[in-house]
């Protein structure tokens, strides 16, 4: 969705619980030029010269610490952006299920609740397009075609979600 979004000349904002800022950027690095990710270091000036000269749009990597940021953090960054004069119009999340809730539960999928509920609020009031993503349970690996009952953890993340694809 990221790199898709940059092709169509549209500005992204990427944040990562999970993998670093640097990897994320090259996998965005491998995807653009072509490079595969492996080669990406060894052949570092011709992904500048390809990336110099990409007329897409902009990205923008935010890492945060596995369970440490919340929904709000992710809104104060991204008003920050705006404030800086960036105007993402995708918001990537990767992914919620590694966030904070903003409140305490004695069950993980109440905070997954919470999380998923909050971004598409979020979403709404940026009125911004927030992409992100899950994993399977356990009953999910495997499968050729993964439906709503094989999502892992809480439910609730399908019946928040306005569109779902595996």
């Amino acid at each position: 969705f990221g790199y898709g979004a940059l092709m169509a000349g549209h500005d992204v904002v990427h944040y990562t619980f999970e993998l670093s800022e640097t990897n994320i950027g090259w996998r965005y690095d491998s995807r653009i030029t072509g490079i595969p990710i492996k080669d990406i270091v060894e052949n570092s000036t011709a992904v500048e010269n390809v990336l110099n000269n990409f007329k897409g749009g902009k990205l923008i990597i935010k890492e945060y610490p596995t369970k440490r940021a919340t929904v709000n953090d992710i809104k104060f960054h991204y008003q920050h952006l705006r404030a800086s004069g960036y105007n993402p119009k995708l918001m990537i999340v990767d992914y919620p299920d590694l966030m904070r809730s903003r409140k305490g539960y004695d069950q993980k999928r109440f905070e997954l609740e919470c999380i998923y509920e909050d971004l598409r609020g979020l979403a709404m009031e940026l009125k911004i397009p927030i992409v992100g993503a899950s994993q399977v349970n356990r009953m999910g690996y495997g499968g050729d075609i993964i439906k709503v009952d094989k999502v892992g953890e809480s439910m609730a993340k399908v019946q928040i979600a306005d569109f779902i694809a595996t």
